[in-house]
C-alpha cells in the first residue's frame, strides 16, 4: 500500500487502521452497496424500456423510457427498490463467503438499508428514519413489492392504472423474486471466489468516490468497528415471529405510539396486545434488561421491540394469572378473560420471574396470590391447546365416526363453525339454524332469514355476536342473532356459500356478485371499502388470504359459449390484477389462499395447488368422485371435499395423498365444514341429512 493511497481517501484511511479482518468484513459492506447499486441501475433501466415497449406512456405522451427519466428519478427507483427488498429479506442464513467475521448476512442487510436510505432523504429532502425496523416498507416480500410498486408510481408520475401489471410482466416480478431469494447470498458466494486484497482494493476505490451525503454512515461504521469489543454476528437465540394479527393498532403519532381505533387490524387481540403496546412506553422501571435477558434482546434499549416482548409477555401473564387466582385492574381483567388462547404466539421459554415480578409490581398485587390453588396446579391447570406437545393430533382416527346426526327437511347449503367452535352455522331453505354442539339434541336457534328465498351463505361475525346471511333474493344482510333483526342489508347477489370469504378476524368480507364486481365489506356498519369490476369475469367463488391483502376470485364469461374459467389473483389495497390463472379446466367448487401464499383450487375433477409467489402450478391431484364442495382449518395441510356420490375425502394438499374416502350420505354432499383443530368434520346433503364427524379415537371412547 503506497504512501499516499489513502491521502485523498478519508474514509479508508479510517478503515486502514483495523485489522485485516475487520478490513475485510468492511470493505464487503463498501463493495456490496456499490454492487448492489451498479446491479439495480442495470436492471431497473431494463424493465423500463421493457414497460415502455409495452405500450405504457409517460407524462408527455411518450413511452417511458430510462432515457427520459432524470438522475434523481432513477436513483430514487434504485433506492425505493433496495429499500422495499432489504426490509422484507427476513433472516438469511450462513455466511457462504467464509469473510464475514464480524457481521451475519441478515445483519449485512440491515446495515446496508442506512446508506440507501440516507441518499433517498438526500434527493427527495424527506427525513425519515434510518432504521429497518421502523422502516415504511412491509417485512412481507410481497406487501413491500406492492408498496414499491407504489412509489415507483409517484416517482415516475404515471397514472395508467395498467402500469403495475405492465411493470410485472416485463420482468419485474420475476427480478423482485430472485432478489429476495438470491441477492445477499449470490453477492457472498460471488465474493468468496475473490482473494481478500482485492476486494479491499475495489472497497477503496468505492471509498474514494463515495458521496458527501453518504460518507458519514461509512466514517461511522469504520469508528465503531475500531472498538476492542464490537462484534454484530447475531448470536442470540432467534424470538418466534408474533402472530401476524398483533399490533397493527399501532400507530406512531408525533414520536408517540398511540391506538387507531378504527384500524382494520386482527381483532381484539390485536387491539389488546396494542394497548400492552402503547403503555410500555410509558414504563419507567430499573428491572428493563429482565425483559431483554427473557426475550433474547441484544439491548436493554427500551425499543420497539421489547414493547413487542412486554406485550406479548403480558398477554400470557394475564391468561395465565387469571387460571391462578391473580386480580387485577377490572377493566383489565375482564379483557384477559376474552383472549383467544388459540391466537396468542407461542413462547419460546416460559416467563421468567423477573417478568412475573414487574407485572405484580406494575398492578400492585401480592405475590403470595401468584401460588396456584390446592385444586389447580401449574402443570393441570394449562389448556390443551396452549401447552406445548399437547395439541391433538387429527386424523388419527382408523377412519372418521359418527358422532352426531340430524335430518333436516331441506338441502344443506350452507355450513360454518363459528369462532367460538362449539357453535355449528347452517343454510337450511330459507332458514338459519344455529346448533350447540355439546347440547346436539337440541336446536338452541332457529333463525328465519325472513323471506322464502333459499340461503346460499350464512356465518358468525364480529365475536360472534351477529350473523351475517346471504339469499337467493340478491341481499346480503347482517342481524342481531338475539332481536333477529336487520344491522343493514346490501343488494348484492351471492349465489352460494362460495360467493363470500371471511376476513380471518370476522370483521371484514369479501363477496362476489353474479355480475362482474368483487365487493370489500366492513361487516361492522356495511358500508363498501373497495368495489372492483373487470367485466365479463362474472365471478362466482372468492377466496381471500390469511392477511387480508390478496384475493383470488373464479368465474367464467356467461356471454360466451364455453367460456374458460376466469380465475384472476388481484390485491385488495388497489385491485390490482397480479395473475390469471390458467391452470384448471372444471368448475371451482372452493378455493382457499394459505399462509404462504399457495392457492388450493378444487375443481370438480381435480385439485390444484398454484404458488401465488411462484407463478405456477406446484402440485395437482386427482380425487375419486366429483367434487360439490371442500373446507381447510387455517394454517393445515389438510383439506376436506365433499362429492357428488355422498362421499367426503380427505386431502394432505402438501404431500399430495389422498387420507380418507368415507361414504357419508346416500345423495350428493351440498355443503362441508372442519374445525380448527381438525378433529370434527360436518357434512350437509341434498337430502337434507347432517353429519357430525370425529377423526380421532374410536367410537367406544365417546
Amino acid at each position: 500500500m503506497g504512501l499516499f493511497d489513502n491521502l485523498f481517501n478519508p474514509i479508508w484511511r479510517k478503515a486502514a487502521k483495523l485489522p485485516v479482518e475487520k478490513q475485510v468484513s468492511f470493505a464487503l459492506v463498501v463493495m456490496s452497496y456499490g454492487v448492489i447499486r451498479w446491479q439495480l441501475k442495470e436492471i431497473i433501466t431494463d424493465v423500463i424500456n421493457k414497460t415502455g415497449q409495452r405500450g405504457i406512456r409517460g407524462g408527455a405522451g411518450q413511452p417511458i423510457h430510462a432515457s427520459r427519466m432524470t438522475e434523481d428519478q432513477l436513483q430514487c427507483l434504485i433506492n425505493s427498490f433496495a429499500l422495499g427488498l432489504l426490509s422484507s429479506m427476513g433472516k438469511i442464513g450462513e455466511d457462504p463467503s467464509n469473510k464475514l467475521k464480524y457481521f451475519s448476512p441478515t445483519k449485512l442487510a440491515y446495515i446496508l438499508f442506512a446508506p440507501f436510505q440516507m441518499d433517498e432523504n438526500y434527493r427527495t429532502g424527506v427525513k425519515k428514519s434510518i432504521d429497518p425496523e421502523n422502516s415504511s416498507y412491509s417485512k412481507n416480500a410481497d406487501e413491500a413489492r406492492t408498496q414499491v410498486i407504489a412509489v415507483w408510481i409517484k416517482i415516475l408520475k404515471n397514472n395508467d392504472p395498467e402500469f403495475p401489471r405492465i411493470l410485472n410482466l416485463s420482468g419485474f416480478l420475476t427480478i423482485w423474486d430472485e432478489s429476495v431469494r438470491a441477492l445477499i447470498p449470490g453477492m457472498l458466494i460471488g465474493a468468496g471466489r475473490i482473494q481478500n486484497a482485492d476486494i479491499i482494493t475495489r472497497a477503496k476505490k468505492e471509498c474514494a468516490s463515495m458521496p458527501d451525503h453518504i460518507s458519514g454512515f461509512f466514517f461511522e461504521l469504520a469508528d465503531r468497528m475500531a472498538l476492542p469489543n464490537f462484534r454484530l454476528v447475531d448470536q442470540q437465540i432467534q424470538q418466534p415471529n408474533a402472530s401476524p394479527n398483533l399490533f397493527n393498532s399501532v400507530v406512531r403519532d408525533q414520536g408517540r405510539d398511540k391506538i387507531d381505533i378504527n384500524s382494520k387490524g386482527g381483532g381484539f387481540i390485536d387491539l389488546l396486545a396494542s394497548l400492552f403496546y402503547v403503555f410500555a412506553q410509558d414504563l419507567t422501571t430499573e428491572d428493563q434488561s429482565i425483559f431483554s435477558i427473557w426475550g433474547n434482546l441484544p439491548t436493554s434499549y427500551w425499543g420497539d421491540e421489547h414493547k413487542k416482548a412486554f406485550a406479548i409477555a403480558q398477554l400470557h401473564f394475564f391468561e395465565e394469572a387469571e387460571r391462578y387466582g391473580v386480580e387485577g385492574p377490572t377493566e383489565i381483567m375482564n379483557m384477559a378473560k376474552l383472549i383467544p388462547t388459540d391466537q396468542l404466539p407461542s413462547l419460546a421459554k416460559p416467563l421468567s420471574a423477573g417478568v412475573v415480578a414487574i407485572f405484580m409490581k406494575i398492578y400492585g398485587l401480592e405475590k403470595s396470590k401468584l401460588t396456584p390453588t390446592p385444586t389447580q396446579t401449574p402443570s393441570n391447570s394449562l389448556s390443551s391447546k396452549n401447552a406445548p406437545g399437547t395439541k391433538l393430533k387429527p386424523f388419527t382416527a382408523k377412519e372418521p365416526f359418527i358422532v352426531n346426526r340430524l335430518d333436516l327437511k331441506n338441502e344443506v347449503f350452507s355450513l360454518d363453525f363459528a369462532e367460538n367452535q362449539r357453535v355449528l352455522v347452517i343454510g337450511v331453505g330459507d332458514q338459519v339454524v344455529l346448533y350447540d354442539m355439546l347440547d346436539f339434541k337440541n336446536l338452541t336457534s332457529i333463525l328465519p332469514h325472513g323471506n322464502n328465498n333459499d340461503i346460499s351463505f350464512a356465518g358468525l361475525v364480529l365475536n360472534d355476536e351477529f350473523c351475517l346471511s346471504a339469499s337467493w333474493d340478491e341481499k346480503v344482510r347482517l342481524w342481531d342473532k338475539k332481536g333477529l333483526n336487520y344491522i343493514w342489508t346490501q343488494e348484492i347477489y351471492c349465489n352460494s356459500k362460495r360467493s363470500i370469504a371471511l376476513f380471518p378476524d370476522r370483521r371484514q368480507a369479501l363477496c362476489v356478485d353474479s355480475g362482474s364486481t368483487l365487493y370489500h365489506l366492513d361487516l361492522s356498519d356495511g358500508k363498501i371499502i373497495n368495489a372492483f369490476t373487470t367485466e365479463g369475469t362474472y365471478p362466482e367463488t372468492v377466496a381471500v388470504d390469511p392477511n387480508g391483502l390478496y384475493a383470488v376470485t373464479y368465474g367464467k364469461d356467461v356471454r360466451t359459449r364455453n367460456s374458460p374459467p376466469i380465475i384472476m389473483v388481484r390485491g385488495l389495497k388497489d385491485g390490482t390484477i397480479f395473475q390469471f390463472l390458467d391452470c384448471i379446466a372444471s368448475p371451482v367448487r372452493f378455493m382457499s389462499i394459505t399462509e404462504n401464499l399457495h392457492c388450493l383450487l378444487v375443481g370438480e375433477e381435480s385439485i390444484t395447488v398454484w404458488g401465488i409467489k411462484e407463478g405456477r402450478v406446484i402440485k395437482k391431484m386427482d380425487p375419486m368422485n366429483k367434487i360439490t364442495c371442500g373446507a381447510r382449518a387455517p394454517n393445515s395441510d389438510f383439506l376436506v371435499v365433499g362429492c357428488e356420490n355422498g362421499t367426503f375425502e380427505v386431502w394432505d394438499w402438501v404431500r399430495a395423498n389422498r387420507v380418507f374416502s368415507f361414504k357419508a350420505n346416500n345423495t350428493s354432499i351440498t355443503s362441508i365444514a372442519i374445525s380448527k383443530d381438525e378433529t370434527s368434520i360436518y357434512t350437509g346433503g341434498s337430502n337434507g341429512a347432517l353429519r357430525g364427524w370425529r377423526t380421532i379415537g374410536s367410537p367406544q371412547y365417546l
